[in-house]
């Protein structure tokens, strides 16, 4: 035996020889047991049969009572028989069921250690070809692959088994890898205003009908949004427009009332030359008429004469 190998030997057990456990079924004989229960039971029922419930109770209340309490001793006798029966009937199965369940946990024990070495193994292979079919791809889309990783092209079920046996894997991947560059040169090609976005998207999912429905969702959001601000736009100039309306009303109802313009000063006529004059004079008249003229000399102006009454006036 080579240093550091472990020699691993194992009993192969034919199933079509292998040993079954011998049991014999246990027999009850219940027989007589349970017709002597069942004849109990029909004694004390006897003389009601045919009676309907509406005419049991038509009986007396302690007749009721004594036959319930006879007919509940019978049912808790042979449940009590038969729970003994059953416990003396299982010993011997739950004594090999105890030992099967050993064997059963023996048997787990190696099962999870087995399981974790062949997953272990598993994961080992799948890291080999997944590593081994990016090899391929790189060498299949050379630079594409800057844009379009790895990750986005390989499918899990090419790492199993049954793909990587016969070739699948790889043919499929080359079928892919082609598909996928068809799409991205077709997306290049387009006129798209969200080109990045929408190559990007393609790139993570190689779903060319979605990356061009994102291309509308783009343009839609940008429309909604265009429109949005828009109606912003017309809001705050109305809202200004209003608030400037409500300020010249204010100004108007708040404002001092005019100071009236000051009326124009009269034009001044040259100061007439003012000479002196002498008036003589004589009336007939009575007194009263000789202080009217007087009073009316002096609103004129006319100042120094002197009214004298020389006498009564004689015709």
């Amino acid at each position: 035996m080579t240093e550091g190998t472990i020699e691993v030997t194992a009993e192969v057990i034919d199933e079509q020889t292998a040993i079954e456990p011998a049991f014999t079924p246990a027999v009850i004989d219940a027989k007589g047991y349970l017709e002597d229960r069942r004849a109990k039971v029909t004694a004390y029922m006897e003389p009601y049969q045919g009676m309907t419930e509406e005419s049991l109770r038509e009986l007396d209340k302690r007749e009721v009572y004594d036959l319930r309490a006879d007919v509940n001793k019978v049912i808790k006798a042979m449940k009590g028989e038969v729970s003994a029966i059953k416990k003396e009937h299982m010993k011997p199965f739950d004594a090999f069921k105890a030992q099967a369940d050993a064997v059963i946990a023996q048997a787990e024990d190696a099962h999870r250690l087995l399981d974790k070495v062949f997953k272990d193994k598993e994961a080992l292979d799948r890291s080999d070809r997944r590593a081994q079919l990016e090899e391929e791809y790189l060498g299949c889309v050379g630079v594409l692959a800057e844009v379009i990783p790895f990750d986005a092209v390989i499918d899990e079920k090419w790492l199993g088994d049954t793909a990587w046996k016969n070739g699948k894997a790889v043919n499929e991947l080359y079928d892919k890898a082609a598909k996928a560059n068809e799409g991205y040169q077709t997306l290049q090609k387009k006129e798209l205003r969200h080109k990045t976005e929408v190559v990007k998207f393609y790139c993570e999912t190689l779903d060319l009908m979605k990356a061009l429905q994102l291309e509308d969702d783009l343009n839609e959001e940008e429309r909604q949004r265009e429109e949005f601000e828009r109606r912003q736009r017309e809001a705050e100039a109305f809202k200004a427009e209003k608030q400037e309306q409500r300020a010249e009303t204010e100004a108007e109802a708040f404002a001092p009332a005019p100071e009236p313009e000051p009326a124009p000063e009269p034009a001044t006529a040259p100061s007439p030359e003012v000479f002196t004059w002498a008036l003589s004079l004589e009336f007939v008249g009575t007194k009263e008429r000789a202080q009217a003229l007087a009073n009316l000399l002096k609103s004129e102006g006319i100042t120094g004469a002197t009214i004298k009454c020389k006498g009564a006036f004689n015709g």
